[in-house]
């Protein structure tokens, strides 16, 4: 039994019309090569490179600024211990020594006795008494001491050589009291301590 014709029209008009396969084949290869293809292709891989870039990037960014806030750190770390050490060492030094030296029996000094004083400490004029602090002393010059710290040394000296507890301190306990004098004496004090100390030293060194 055949179809009808109505069923034959329908099938022509619905099926639709085949390209053969090289006409297929050369449309893919056209759009392959096409402008629009190749610059949407190099957007897409430029965007995965530089997805594939900032991925590298970042753990490289946080190694870097770890290290920076370590490198930080330790500078900080370092500034505070260059800071506190001179103190520290110097509260240390003082805790070895017992007492404090006392004053002079005569406060009251002359002129000429203070200019003695000068010349034997071979200190030149105008002198200058000035407190100093424990960094000023660790960066004066050993061998041009100020007049504050060769007279107050003096005083150190003659004291801890019977007030020291422990002689294996008497650099640092020295410097220490050294620092200490020069902040709780006043000039005249100074002089007048150094003076009698200085006194019998001259004496025992004349000749009978």
């Amino acid at each position: 039994m055949g179809k009808p014709p109505c069923c034959n029209r329908v099938c022509k008009w619905t099926q639709a019309p085949r390209l053969p396969e090289r006409v297929m084949s050369a449309v893919f290869a056209m759009s392959a090569t096409s402008p629009v293809y190749l610059r949407l292709r190099k957007d897409c891989g430029s965007a995965a490179n530089r997805t594939d870039v900032a991925g590298q990037e970042l753990p490289l960014k946080r190694k870097f600024s770890r290290r920076l806030l370590i490198a930080l750190a330790s500078l900080v770390t370092t500034l505070a211990v260059a800071a506190v050490a001179p103190w520290l060492l110097y509260w240390i030094g003082l805790s070895k020594i017992d007492g404090r030296p006392k004053y002079a029996f005569q406060t009251i000094v002359t002129a000429e006795e203070t200019n003695t004083l000068w010349r034997k400490l071979r200190i030149s004029q105008p002198v200058r008494i000035d407190p100093i602090s424990p960094y000023s002393y660790i960066l004066q010059d050993r061998q041009t001491q100020n007049a504050s710290t060769r007279i107050a040394w003096i005083i150190a000296r003659s004291h801890n050589s019977e007030h020291l507890t422990d002689r294996r301190y008497w650099h640092l306990s020295g410097a220490a009291l050294t620092i200490w004098l020069t902040r709780n004496w006043t000039a005249s004090e100074l002089i007048a301590k150094g003076l009698e100390l200085e006194k019998p030293t001259s004496a025992s060194t004349v000749p009978q």
